[in-house]
């Protein structure tokens, strides 16, 4: 209900509208928001909704902020029906799904649980290895890797596209 802990969202591209909603807009420069506080098991639950566009938007989470203030960690993709696909910013690309055949896998899990110009639930579960990520509801992403093992939850807007909007985000630890 408020930006307090979000490092980033002093810009311009970044404003909470109806005391609960956020919204993102830039324009040819990626811009993400960085939670101040570091994850390593926890649970995320957010709306999200999106342009029906050529745009794409995500929820980074056990990031780590480099040097050139850019994160690097995973990113659950927020992109129209590729929603729930996981990303490794700066550290290797696609962890799921890889190549055509984990795709059409992908595919045939989602269907079409992403509903184009409507808010959508994500769900995104990281406890140890084991990273899991819904999309309203449907389990789309099941795996396991380790290449980063805790850090903070970031919100981005990819620089092109309209307003990206995120509600209701939570963030509960796990374990603790």
């Amino acid at each position: 209900h408020d930006l307090e802990g979000w490092d980033g969202a002093d810009t311009d591209a970044v404003k909470l509208a109806d005391g609960h909603q956020l919204t993102m807009l830039s324009r040819g420069k990626n811009l993400s928001i960085v939670h101040q506080d570091e994850f390593r098991d926890f649970e995320l639950t957010a709306e999200v909704r999106m342009p029906s566009d050529d745009y794409n938007a995500g929820i980074g989470f056990r990031c780590q902020v480099q040097a050139n203030g850019k994160p690097k960690g995973y990113q659950c993709e927020v992109a129209e029906q590729e929603s729930g696909m996981l990303y490794a910013i700066a550290s290797g690309g696609w962890v799921w799904p890889k190549g055509e055949q984990q795709r059409a896998e992908f595919f045939a899990r989602s269907g079409e649980a992403f509903r184009s110009g409507k808010w959508n639930h994500l769900r995104i579960k990281a406890e140890g290895d084991s990273l899991q990520i819904w999309v309203n509801g449907i389990l789309v992403t099941d795996i396991e890797d380790d290449r980063h093992r805790s850090g903070r939850i970031a919100l981005q807007h990819h620089g092109k596209g309209g307003v990206h909007r995120y509600r209701n985000v939570l963030i509960r630890r796990l374990n603790e």
